[in-house]
């Protein structure tokens, strides 16, 4: 018994030093790169709040407009998720292959979400469907 209480003390110890550390930042704090990205893709929307993200696995940044979308940026400032709460995301930040994927399958529905990684993209679409994409844009799986 001791071992086991031991053991979730351990757990939460590390989970409390893993835990983000959320704090907001002012737009120039952002890194360039992601600066330079919301200038070009969205000029007209004003930030409503923007975060950096520190924890033990890098930082990232998050960028919310008064619009409703969110942004979220890697520590080198590229986009690694574009999620509308109100609209779709712009169909120029979606791969072809994934788009032409879309259009096909799903006839009228666009997508709300866009996240890319390591191994490839997950979309969210109007209808509520979630797609992950492996790195070649094969569906490998979806959720409802």
């Amino acid at each position: 018994m001791k071992k086991i209480a031991l053991f979730f003390v351990a757990v939460m110890a590390f989970a409390g030093v893993a835990s983000a550390d959320d704090r907001p930042i002012t737009f120039e704090q952002l890194p360039v790169k992601a600066q330079q990205f919301i200038k070009a893709n969205f000029p007209q929307e004003k930030i409503a709040f923007t975060t950096q993200d520190r924890d033990i696995f890098g930082d990232s940044y998050d960028v919310l407009f008064a619009g409703g979308t969110k942004l979220e940026f890697t520590d080198k400032g590229e986009w690694k998720e574009i999620k509308c709460k109100y609209a779709t995301v712009d169909e120029k930040f979606i791969p072809e292959q994934i788009l032409n994927y879309v259009n096909a399958t799903y006839t009228g529905t666009k997508c709300v979400k866009i996240e890319k990684g390591k191994n490839g993209y997950e979309i969210e679409l109007t209808n509520g469907l979630e797609l992950t994409f492996d790195r070649n844009f094969v569906l490998i799986d979806i959720d409802d």
